[in-house]
């Protein structure tokens, strides 16, 4: 795992937890926070750059695709 990746970690857990307390605003925030953090940490991950995010286990580059933003 690089160094920093349990950050994507985070951001998504938070996003997750106001998205079931229907902080849309909050969620749309963390959102913008994911790519913010995910554009910067990418470049520390391995050749293949896959991880899993999130409670439904997604896998991927980032959940939802960089730059992607989601209703929450």
């Amino acid at each position: 795992m690089a160094k920093n990746e349990w950050i994507l970690d985070v951001l998504v857990d938070l996003r997750e937890v106001a998205a079931a307390k229907g902080l849309g605003r909050l969620g749309d925030q963390l959102d913008i926070a994911l790519d913010i953090a995910y554009a910067e940490i990418t470049p520390q991950l391995d050749d293949n750059g896959t991880r899993s995010y999130g409670e439904n286990g997604r896998s991927g580059r980032h959940p939802g695709g960089l730059g992607c933003h989601h209703d929450t």
